[in-house]
C-alpha cells in the first residue's frame, strides 16, 4: 500500500511581517504573532495559526526563514508535507 503525503504546515515568508499578520486576521484567523526581535537580537519575526483539521499556518519574516532554514534567500511560499 502506498501512502500519500498529508498537508500539514504551510510556511509564509513575507517581506512585511506585520502586513500579513494584519491580511490572516483580517480573513478570521486567530495569529499568535511572536515578539519582535525573536531570536532577541535577530530581527527575527514568526507568527502561528493551529487549526482545527490539523493543518498549521506559520508566518515568518526574511530574517527569521534565514535562521530557520539558511538556504532561504528571499521572501515567498513554502509547503510542507509528511506522510503519515
Amino acid at each position: 500500500m502506498t501512502s500519500r503525503p498529508i498537508l500539514q504546515q504551510i510556511n509564509i515568508v513575507s517581506n512585511d511581517f506585520e502586513a500579513a499578520v494584519g491580511f490572516y486576521r483580517l480573513l478570521g484567523l486567530d495569529v499568535n504573532a511572536g515578539p519582535p526581535g525573536w531570536p532577541p537580537g535577530t530581527g527575527g519575526r514568526h507568527g502561528d495559526v493551529a487549526s482545527d483539521n490539523g493543518i498549521q499556518l506559520d508566518i515568518d519574516n526574511a530574517e527569521f526563514a534565514r535562521i530557520c532554514r539558511p538556504q532561504a534567500r528571499r521572501a515567498g511560499h513554502r509547503f510542507l508535507a509528511a506522510h503519515p
